[in-house]
């Protein structure tokens, strides 16, 4: 997920993925407020006061919002529950997994994704699987990820096409015979949050 440099600065902080998204708006609209409460002394001007009060409030946090927008799944987790499938009850309790296919753009994203999920949460368990035979295609993403991340091939490549619907790459966690299902548009910083837990 690619985050702005001010809400990096929050979440090496330790603040939640959510905090971390929203804080830098409030931050740069507090300041939009207190130049305002600065810059009115000196304007006379009726006009120009609503002017520089309007500028100052909105063009801050407009500014970063065209560079930083919120997208529809920021603020919601709509993950899908599942009935875990049988023949992934090899997969650790609580466990992520990262399902991917070579040659993929956002699949080679979500790397940077698992290495920061387990950089701010060590006792994580996250796997990457990846749905292809060759060696290389394996060593690609074994050369993206943090060595306590296993990157192994599909031995079930049906169960995970089924759960997929040719979107990749999506994420599973497992809750006991149940768990939650994402594609990588859903996964937003409340998604993030409920991962890293």
């Amino acid at each position: 997920m690619i985050q702005s440099p001010l809400a990096n600065y929050f979440l090496e902080r330790g603040w939640s993925w959510t905090t971390s998204t929203i804080l830098p708006y409030i931050v740069l609209f507090l300041a939009g407020f207190f130049l305002c409460i600065l810059l009115l002394r000196y304007v006379k001007k009726k006009l120009w006061r609503w002017i520089a009060v309007l500028f100052l409030l909105l063009v801050p946090s407009g500014v970063y919002f065209g560079l930083y927008p919120i997208y529809e799944f920021d603020f919601v987790d709509a993950s899908k529950g599942i009935v875990w499938p049988k023949d992934l009850t090899h997969i650790d309790e609580k466990g992520l997994v990262i399902v991917v296919i070579p040659g993929c753009p956002y699949c080679a994203e979500a790397m940077e994704t698992a290495n920061q999920l387990l950089e701010r949460n060590p006792k994580l368990s996250i796997d990457v699987v990846v749905l292809a035979k060759s060696v290389e295609d394996l060593k690609a993403y074994r050369s993206k990820v943090d060595g306590r991340i296993a990157v192994v091939a599909a031995t079930n490549e049906q169960t995970y096409v089924r759960l997929s619907h040719g979107r990749f790459p999506f994420y599973l966690q497992r809750n006991g015979s149940r768990g939650y299902l994402w594609t990588h548009e859903q996964v937003g910083p409340m998604v993030l949050d409920r991962m890293e837990q």
